[in-house]
């Protein structure tokens, strides 16, 4: 929301401490393959733990977060950005992807 992520436990509905790097509004939401839930947007990319919202460091700063997926064979995450092209997160973090790296289809 513009009013950033709200946790909804029945009929409560608790706002996430977004007092860290990480507030604002959310254009995506996304839970991977192990349980992680992912938010992102103009602030980039957090991780939601709990009720806390933690920063996930990004390759390009200020890169606003549009949309997330999952590769469900490597379970690689990828993010789609404005402003820093496409992501990928393996086990040494987020890289940024080289259009050269897809191939031709």
């Amino acid at each position: 929301t513009l009013e950033g992520i709200f946790r909804h436990e029945g009929a409560r509905r608790e706002p996430v401490d977004t007092s860290r790097p990480g507030r604002g509004e959310v254009d995506t939401l996304f839970e991977d393959s192990q349980g992680t839930v992912w938010a992102g947007g103009h602030f980039g990319l957090a991780r939601l733990e709990g009720r806390q919202a933690v920063p996930e460091p990004l390759p390009v700063a200020g890169a606003r977060v549009r949309t997330l997926a999952e590769d469900p064979g490597t379970r690689t995450l990828w993010a789609g950005t404005v402003g820093a092209g496409l992501l990928r997160r393996d086990a040494g973090g987020w890289s940024r992807v080289a259009v050269a790296e897809l191939g031709s289809t």
